[in-house]
Parts: structure tokens; C-alpha cells; sequence
């Protein structure tokens, strides 16, 4: 019965928000479309080019002090931040194997 309730609360917020989304942007298109002034265009591609180049994540440092740069070693010091932040005691234990599949995948082939 919680499930039930559950999803559709959340159809409901997904719906909600793409409604405020295309409002929002059908706005923003008939506010340029009325515009005389090129500094809106240029205000609006601003906004929309610091969506692309800005990070939310922050830098990532390295013990001795370096910046992380590439997606590996960013993953890979997230993990160590998160294991040596964690409290969860795993006792040692190992995760557990997947369980075997007779699923085979077939061969990849690329062509150019």
C-alpha cells in the first residue's frame, strides 16, 4: 500500500516539475522573442554556457596537497574519503560474489 502512495507522490513531483520547467523556458523564449536588445540574448547564452563549464562538485586534494584532475583519480579519492569516513564496521568481511549466469554476451564487433 506504501509503495502505491509513494510512486505516485513521485509521478506526481516529476510531473510538477516538468510543467515549472517548460513554463520556465516557454517564458524565457517569449521574453527573447520580444526583445529589442541583444544584451538579452547574450544574458541568456551566458547562463546557459555556465551550466556546461561550472562544476557543483568541488576539487577533490590529494593527501600531499595536489588537485585531482582526471574522473579516475577524482572516483578513486572519493572512495578512500568515503571508507575512511565511514562508521560502518564491516569486521573485515568481504562482500559478497555475485551469483553465477549461464548468460553469455555475445562478441562485440566494431566497424569504421
Amino acid at each position: 500500500m506504501h509503495n502505491g502512495v509513494y510512486i505516485s507522490a513521485q509521478n506526481h513531483a516529476k510531473s510538477v516539475l516538468q510543467l515549472a520547467k517548460h513554463s520556465f523556458i516557454n517564458r524565457k523564449c517569449q521574453n527573447l522573442s520580444n526583445s529589442n536588445s541583444p544584451c538579452d540574448f547574450w544574458h541568456l547564452a551566458k547562463n546557459i554556457s555556465n551550466n556546461f563549464i561550472s562544476s557543483s562538485f568541488p576539487p577533490l586534494f590529494h593527501p600531499d596537497g595536489t588537485t585531482a584532475i582526471s574522473f579516475v583519480s577524482k572516483a578513486e579519492l572519493s572512495s578512500q574519503t568515503f571508507a575512511k569516513n565511514s562508521t560502518l564496521d564491516d569486521s573485515g568481511l568481504v562482500p559478497p560474489s555475485p551469483p553465477p549466469s549461464d548468460y553469455f554476451m555475445s562478441s562485440i564487433k566494431i566497424f569504421s
